[in-house]
C-alpha cells in the first residue's frame, strides 16, 4: 500500500520516533553495529581525541620481560602497542606480549626484549585492531623507548692479602668492595650489543682523579712487587666476554686480556699508567705479559683472576717493564645475558 500526501507528514514522525526511541536507550544509530556472542548487538565506537604524550620507563636492558606504561588520551580497549625500528616492527628483538587498556588516558604494555636485541632507541606505535590482529596504525611516539647494554658491578674482595690490585674498600657488601654503575661518578657496562662497539668488553671507569671527594672519590690501590703503593683512579677493560655473536659458556674458563689504566694523583707518581694482562693479543704492538683466567659463572656472572705464577705478568705501560701483578675481580651484570 502506498502513503498519500497527506499521509508522509506521519511517516516522517513515525522515522522520527523510532530514532527517539533509540536514543533514549543509550544507542549510538551512527555507530556499526555487531552482534555479541550472547546474541546481543554491540555498538564499537572509534578513538576520539588520539594522542601519544610518553612511554614509562623508557629504557630497558637486553634479555628483559617488562610492563610500559603508554600514556596519552583517547585509548579504547582492544588497542595494540608495537615496538618499532625505522617504521617496522620486529617481535624477535621487542616483542609485544600483551597490551592491558587501563584508562582512555593509560595503557600497559608488557614486553620482552631479546638478549640480541638492537640497542638504539625504538619507536612505541599505537594500532587499533583488538585481540584478532593488528589494525590500523594511530600514532607514533619516535624514539621514545631506548635498549641499552646491560650495566655492571665491578666487585673486588676485602680479603685482598697478595692482591697487586686492591679496593678502596668502600661500598661493602661484607666480602667485596663494589664499584656499581651510576654510583658515585662510576660508569661500568658491557658492551654486548651493537650501541657501541659490539666488542663483548667489560669495563670499568670510577671517574678523573679529582671527581669527587669522600665515598664519592672512588678509587683502587696498586701495590708492586717492591710493596710500595698507589691509590689511583683507574679505567679496567676485561676483553670479549660477551657480544652479540658470541658468549663464554656457562662453566667455562678462557683466557683473556684486561687493561688497567691508572690516573696520577696529586700525591702519588703513577709508576706505569696501568698494566695489560695479555699484551700482544689484540690490537696492541708488544708482546711478553700473560693474561688472566676467566670463568663465567652464571648467566650474570664472570671471575677474572691471574694465571698462577710465573705466569701472572703484566705489562707495565710507561717503561715496558713486567711485573708480577696479582688480581681478582668479578664482574656482574645487571641483566641476565645469552
Amino acid at each position: 500500500m502506498s502513503l498519500g500526501v497527506a499521509s508522509r507528514p506521519l511517516a516522517r514522525w513515525l522515522v522520527a520516533s523510532l530514532i527517539a526511541a533509540a536514543s533514549a536507550c543509550g544507542r549510538d544509530v551512527a555507530a556499526p553495529r555487531t552482534i555479541r556472542s550472547d546474541g546481543e548487538p554491540s555498538y564499537a565506537k572509534p578513538a576520539t581525541g588520539f594522542s601519544l604524550s610518553s612511554v614509562t620507563p623508557d629504557t630497558a636492558s637486553l634479555s628483559t620481560t617488562l610492563d610500559v606504561q603508554i600514556s596519552g588520551s583517547g585509548f579504547v580497549d582492544g588497542m595494540v602497542a608495537s615496538w618499532q625500528l625505522s617504521g617496522v616492527a620486529d617481535p624477535t628483538q621487542v616483542k609485544t606480549n600483551s597490551t592491558r587498556f587501563v584508562s582512555n588516558k593509560q595503557l600497559i604494555a608488557n614486553i620482552t626484549i631479546s638478549g640480541t636485541a638492537t640497542a638504539a632507541k625504538w619507536d612505541v606505535a599505537i594500532y587499533s585492531g583488538g585481540k584478532t590482529g593488528i589494525g590500523s596504525e594511530l600514532g607514533v611516539l619516535k624514539q621514545s623507548f631506548q635498549v641499552l647494554d646491560p650495566t655492571a658491578t665491578f666487585a673486588i674482595p676485602l680479603n685482598d692479602a697478595g692482591l697487586s690490585i686492591r679496593s678502596d674498600g668502600l661500598f661493602s657488601d661484607g666480602t667485596s668492595s663494589l664499584y656499581t654503575n651510576g654510583t658515585c661518578n662510576i660508569a661500568s657496562k658491557i658492551f654486548a650489543t651493537t650501541e657501541q662497539s659490539n666488542s663483548g668488553d667489560a669495563i670499568l671507569n670510577t671517574g678523573t682523579t679529582n671527581g669527587g671527594g669522600g665515598k664519592c672519590g672512588r678509587r683502587i690501590r696498586v701495590v708492586f712487587p717492591d710493596g710500595s703503593i698507589e691509590v689511583d683512579g683507574t679505567f679496567m677493560n676485561l676483553r670479549a666476554i660477551e657480544n652479540t655473536s658470541y658468549a663464554i659458556p656457562i662453566g667455562a674458563t678462557v683466557a683473556r686480556q684486561l687493561h688497567i689504566g691508572t690516573d696520577q694523583t696529586p700525591s702519588d707518581h703513577s709508576r706505569c699508567g696501568g698494566f695489560v694482562f695479555g699484551y700482544g693479543v689484540a690490537n696492541d704492538v708488544g708482546a711478553g705479559s700473560d693474561s688472566v683466567w676467566v670463568t663465567r659463572i652464571d648467566a650474570r656472572t664472570w671471575h677474572a683472576y691471574s694465571k698462577a705464577p710465573p705466569n701472572n705478568l703484566a705489562w707495565c705501560k710507561n717503561t715496558g717493564q713486567l711485573f708480577p701483578m696479582t688480581v681478582d675481580l668479578t664482574i656482574i651484570a645487571n641483566r641476565p645475558l645469552p
